[in-house]
């Protein structure tokens, strides 16, 4: 049988090990962390908004000065990089208390949000390209369900471990016991950061893994010219197919009903293209990141 490819190997086991690290950090400890530390509601919205903002910021010009400049695998090894100085710099601030006042390690624990979202920023893009491209195209619905998987049990993983973390501290989330379980999860974290230094583009499928449009409706002998013309046959083809059964839908009614269905066909035919797929998706994970970032980490504070 086909192995499973080096990267993808990599890619399962950072992201067990990422999610499993953030979800006893960053969505079990920080906000209540926040909490008591400052005592104010506005500031623990304050800092958890800067780790977005930061990635927002950086994963734009990384994906384009980085990963499609340098490589994905130097990418992901200055995400490494960047990963460890966070990792190293969130410890300072959490366990050399006598060095600051509380204000001053609130402005730390900001920086060192902002670090992790830059750093978050920096390999999420190239990550999720090396894997992509390391993955068969017939088989990119079983990783892409294998990937789906880890994530979710990851996502389960570390707010488990974080309550087993509590009951061994004594369950009180008071300042010692909630900078325990803190640097607990920031340091698992120190081991899904050295997997990045590992990726390697050299071993990514290059063709194989590429999803050409209708491919797998042309035939093997056929011309490069015929396979194109195919493809761009497939394409015009694939939209017909999505606009059709909404005219024959709207044929069956009357009045409303088929105007309804000539403007849904219009509308198809208008901005359900091919073209748009990447905005649609950009916009959906925009709406639902905001969604979460007002709800999910806060949470544990409520």
């Amino acid at each position: 049988g086909k192995t499973m490819n080096y990267n993808v190997k990599l890619s399962l086991v950072f992201t067990f090990l990422n999610g499993t690290s953030r979800g006893i950090w960053a969505f079990t400890v920080l906000s209540g962390y926040l909490y008591v530390l400052t005592g104010s509601n506005l500031l623990v919205g304050l800092a958890e908004g800067i780790q977005g903002t930061s990635q927002a910021l950086v994963a734009i010009p990384a994906g384009i000065y980085l990963t499609d400049g340098i490589g994905r695998d130097k990418t992901l090894k200055i995400g490494g990089i960047v990963g460890a100085l966070t990792v190293g710099f969130t410890l300072i601030t959490l366990l050399i208390t006598n060095a600051w006042s509380e204000r001053g390690r609130y402005i730390m624990l900001c920086v060192a949000l902002a670090l992790w979202g830059a750093f978050t920023g920096v390999w999420k893009g190239s990550l999720e390209s090396i894997y992509a491209d390391s993955v068969r195209e017939e088989e990119k619905s079983k990783y892409l369900v294998f990937k789906f998987v880890i994530t979710l049990l990851s996502n389960t993983a570390g707010p488990v471990t974080g309550i087993f973390l509590f009951i061994w501290r004594g369950d009180t989330w008071t300042m010692p016991e909630l900078t325990a379980v803190f640097c607990s999860g920031v340091s698992l974290m120190s081991v899904a950061v050295f997997v990045l230094f590992f990726f390697d583009d050299g071993r990514t499928l290059g063709a194989e893994s590429e999803a050409a449009f209708g491919q797998s409706l042309t035939h093997p002998n056929e011309s490069d010219d015929s396979q194109a013309g195919n493809q761009a046959l497939l394409t015009a083809k694939d939209v017909d197919e999505t606009v059709r059964p909404l005219e024959r839908e709207s044929k069956l009614g009357s009045g409303s009903s088929s105007s309804l269905g000539e403007l849904a066909g219009t509308f198809s035919r208008k901005f359900l293209t091919r073209e748009s797929v990447p905005y649609i998706i950009v916009t959906s994970d925009v709406l639902m990141g905001l969604a979460s970032g007002m709800t999910i980490k806060f949470f544990p504070l409520f």
